[in-house]
């Protein structure tokens, strides 16, 4: 169960899609697959871990951590109680809150200090105290408040990211609207704050809106529409770049468990509904 707030700091709306408080008392017998979703978490954990699968192998994760974005599924089972507060960022923020280039987060799991060093060390503390959600929000918003920093390149490449939301058409999605300058340019601008390039972006992107057409209660299509919505050019080529992402067919995905499609889905299907209410 997660509860999520939204910022109060009018300067970090567009930045963090929300803070959650995360509560889980559960024994799960397999691993689920967090697809990739463009966006990087940063987890404050004040009881109990969870299981990730790295490599084939099992990982007890137990410190506060970071994950950086996704260009694969991560694999991850929870064993019995585990309390979280997440700060969950919006594709290329958190580079206002790090001078650490993205590439070197990508598809990463990271202890939290070794990211944010002494800083967040001091806020961890404080929230270890349990005080009340009201006052751990307002830590986290100072917290990040206080690592904030914005220059021109950063607001560049979060505009040319905004270009791929404005509207969930594949169309836009495979036209990407970079303007005329040097793609290259771009590409390393991409790499450096996003943490991938333009055009495996926009894969994502792809897999996200054939993801929310596959499992939106009010927009449910055949995998055939979504295929061709989605801007694939065939079955094939949807199947192959599905499995790519999420480790497992579309069919596969449509039918796993509930609780593995609402946490993959209840951020992506939000985007994109609103994505779509915006562009009415």
């Amino acid at each position: 169960m997660a509860n999520h707030f939204l910022p109060s700091a009018k300067v970090l709306k567009p930045l963090v899609r929300h803070i959650s408080f995360s509560e889980f008392d559960s024994h799960q017998n397999d691993f689920i697959p967090v697809i990739p979703d463009g966006m990087t978490e940063l987890v404050i954990n004040t009881n109990g871990y969870y299981e990730r699968k790295q490599n084939n192998a099992a990982v007890f994760v137990k410190e506060s951590h970071f994950i950086g974005i996704k260009t694969k599924s991560g694999f991850v089972k929870t064993n019995g109680n585990i309390n979280t507060v997440t700060i969950r960022f919006y594709p290329g923020a958190i580079r206002y809150f790090t001078n650490i280039p993205s590439d070197e987060l990508t598809d990463q799991v990271l202890e939290a200090s070794s990211i944010f060093g002494n800083e967040f060390k001091l806020i961890e503390s404080k929230i270890a105290e349990n005080p009340s959600k009201e006052e751990v929000l307002s830590l986290v918003e100072s917290f990040l408040l206080s690592r904030l920093h914005i220059h021109d390149s950063l607001e560049k490449t979060r505009f040319r990211i905004s270009t791929f939301y404005s509207d969930p058409s594949v169309n836009l999605l495979d036209n990407i609207r970079i303007g005329k300058e040097n793609y290259k340019s771009i590409e390393r601008e991409f790499i450096k704050n996003l943490g991938v390039t333009p055009k495996l972006f926009q894969r994502i992107l792809q897999f996200n809106y054939a993801t929310f057409m596959l499992t939106s209660q009010n927009n449910r299509k055949s995998l055939t529409d979504v295929c061709y919505s989605a801007g694939y050019y065939d079955q094939s080529h949807f199947i192959k770049s599905f499995k790519q992402f999420a480790s497992m067919t579309p069919v596969e995905y449509c039918h796993n468990h509930e609780e593995m499609i609402h946490r993959n889905q209840q951020v992506i299907n939000h985007i994109f509904t609103q994505s779509r209410k915006m562009s009415l």
